[in-house]
């Protein structure tokens, strides 16, 4: 029970979709692989989700185009998308790739953003993205990374 709580509290800032989405690129291989949803909804039970947020969770992740919904007779399965396999395998390529770089000059990207406080929820999905990219924040609205991160960037 112990592990439990702890990996509750590591995740505890962390969102329901963005979870799912680490569990996909953690532990389902080949990345097509159907995923049963009541297993999901498990999961997340696990790390201190209700079902009922499980479920918005997994319904927001097709909307974004992240997931596929897949029925079979009443059972319903979750696969990725190629857009979530494509972001999978960019974080693969820079997490096995750290350290790796030719020593040498670096370039380096600065972003400035100023989204308002009413687009909050926009604000927080750049940022996600941002630090996903390897960002990090100088002061509120400023943003650097090593590197040339303009495709990155462009992206968002």
């Amino acid at each position: 029970m112990y592990r439990l709580a702890a990996m509750t509290q590591a995740t505890r800032d962390l969102a329901p979709q963005d979870l799912v989405l680490t569990l996909f690129g953690a532990h389902v291989e080949p990345r097509q692989r159907q995923v049963w949803s009541g297993g999901l909804v498990a999961l997340l039970a696990e790390f201190g989700f209700s079902s009922g947020a499980a479920r918005i969770a997994l319904a927001r992740m097709v909307h974004r185009g992240l997931l596929a919904r897949h029925r079979s007779g009443r059972l319903v399965y979750y696969t990725l998308t190629e857009h979530a396999i494509g972001i999978l395998a960019e974080g693969d390529r820079r997490i096995f790739s750290l350290g790796r770089g030719a020593p040498g000059p670096t370039t380096w990207t600065v972003l400035w953003q100023a989204i308002p406080e009413h687009r909050r929820q926009a604000r927080e999905w750049l940022v996600r993205r941002l630090r996903f990219a390897g960002f990090g924040s100088l002061q509120d609205g400023t943003w650097i990374a090593p590197h040339d991160r303009e495709r990155e960037v462009a992206a968002c």
